[in-house]
């Protein structure tokens, strides 16, 4: 990486049109390939949410919070979940599949209950199965 250059330190350094040109022309094509690259992305990004039907912004922000560590993940989750709920979002009407975004909620959760319980089971090894705890219906409301 190059050194950034003090006020003091300017008169000593020479900055040739060749060096300009040169420096210019990486510039450039490395934001081509970049603007390629970005190009290719939305493409796939539009292919995916026009065959399944889904909102290009929101996958866009779930690719981009892929890339981040888990804590961050979960942080973002927690808050634009409990912002969402405060403003009462989740109070809304149902999306064109008639779907309830609770219900997919309760989906999201039970898939996930059980991906940890498989996992505790291959941790703890071949022990009894307790028997099941008795569940709570939970409901959601909006605190305005």
């Amino acid at each position: 990486m190059a050194q950034t250059i003090k006020a003091d330190q300017v008169d000593n350094v020479t900055l040739s049109a060749k060096a300009t040109q040169d420096g210019i022309a990486q510039i450039n094509t490395a934001k081509d390939k970049a603007s390629e690259q970005n190009g290719t992305a939305a493409k796939y990004t539009k292919d995916f949410c026009d065959k399944y039907a889904l909102n290009k912004q929101a996958v866009t922000a779930v690719a981009r919070l892929k890339k981040k560590d888990p804590a961050e993940q979960s942080h973002y989750l927690r808050t634009f979940i409990q912002t969402a709920g405060h403003i009462g979002l989740f109070n809304g009407p149902r999306d064109q599949f008639d779907d309830d975004v609770i219900e997919m909620m309760r989906r999201v959760v039970k898939g996930a209950d059980e991906q940890a319980a498989r996992k505790e089971d291959r941790l703890s090894g071949p022990a009894s199965v307790p028997p099941k705890a008795e569940t709570t219906k939970t409901t959601l409301t909006s605190v305005n």
